[in-house]
């Protein structure tokens, strides 16, 4: 609060009462934390109610469409060649309404992560960790030496970083969009069993294949009309679309290849890591997504912590 206020209206008069209730104590009462959803690796997902699977679609997909009022989209390329695993490549989100500016993500030819707004490249306004760029719709601030962080009016917001050649987005979504939301990050209704469902709306059953998994996913696949995203001269949503990729499943695992990964991973558990180790033969890759995995777990712990909230009389006796 302002003390020059709090001054006049409490010490010099006894106004106190009224000072408080036009300026509140701010305090963590009622306070409910955003849901998170998190996209990396050979891409990886946990979903905005904590369900976890990979999707190894080529292209550009819708990611989560909020209440028809914010959408995220991102795009994959092969993580190598002669292989069929992918890497996100880039993230586009919005607020979608009339003057909203675009932000988008991507890799660079360089292999560094590139800023855009509406098209525009802004990497060297964030170059410095505490940098801030600020539009009438939207703040970006680097946060870190490989990450940014992205604000939008809707009070939803956008991580990205770099991560071993590949991009990670951590997606944060206020309680208020509860039920409102469409796409690959599920529906945030509190219940991860029904996470998985196709564009026409239909629900995928709970134990779902993952060679089915990846039919559903290309249902999410955007058109030019929908696409966030910023082209280069000669390019459209075609140039990164290959709906017949074929890629390889984490379920049809060879088991002499399992046992490798599980060495490195630590765990059958750690799907994700299995899964980078058998697409990519990458170790640093799989230990950086185990990494991740197991930080996002911890974080998902503590925002779960919370004090109880206790409602009664005001006097007990």
């Amino acid at each position: 609060f302002d003390l020059n206020f709090r001054q006049v209206c409490c010490e010099d008069v006894n106004f106190c009462t009224l000072y408080h209730e036009r300026r509140p104590i701010e305090n963590c009462f009622r306070y409910r934390p955003p849901f998170f959803a998190w996209l990396g690796g050979d891409p990886h997902i946990r979903t905005l109610d904590g369900r976890r699977y990979t999707f190894n679609g080529l292209g550009e997909y819708i990611f989560a469409n909020v209440n028809g009022t914010f959408e995220t989209q991102a795009r994959t390329k092969l993580a190598a060649e002669n292989t069929t695993a992918t890497i996100f490549s880039a993230f586009a989100a919005a607020d979608l309404t009339s003057g909203s500016d675009i932000v988008q993500g991507e890799i660079g030819p360089d292999g560094q992560m590139v800023i855009r707004i509406n098209g525009e490249d802004k990497t060297a306004n964030l170059s410095s960790v505490n940098d801030t760029y600020i539009t009438m719709s939207v703040m970006l601030e680097r946060i870190a030496e490989d990450t940014v962080s992205v604000s939008f009016m809707s009070s939803i917001s956008l991580e990205l970083s770099l991560v071993e050649g590949t991009l990670t987005s951590l997606l944060k979504i206020p309680p208020e969009y509860n039920g409102t939301v469409t796409g690959l990050l599920g529906n945030l209704d509190g219940d991860d069993t029904n996470d998985l469902m196709y564009r026409n709306g239909t629900i995928a059953s709970d134990d779902i294949p993952d060679r089915e998994k990846h039919v559903l996913g290309q249902t999410w696949q955007i058109t030019q009309e929908q696409s966030l995203f910023y082209y280069d001269d000669g390019q459209d949503v075609t140039t990164f679309s290959f709906p017949n990729h074929k890629p390889d499943f984490l379920d049809e695992i060879d088991k002499e290849l399992l046992s490798q990964g599980i060495e490195i991973c630590g765990s059958d558990k750690n799907k994700e890591c299995l899964f980078d180790f058998f697409e990519t033969k990458n170790e640093a890759l799989a230990r950086s997504t185990a990494s991740t995995n197991n930080e996002n777990n911890e974080n998902e712990q503590v925002i779960a912590n919370l004090p109880p909230m206790i409602q009664g009389p005001e006097i007990f006796q």
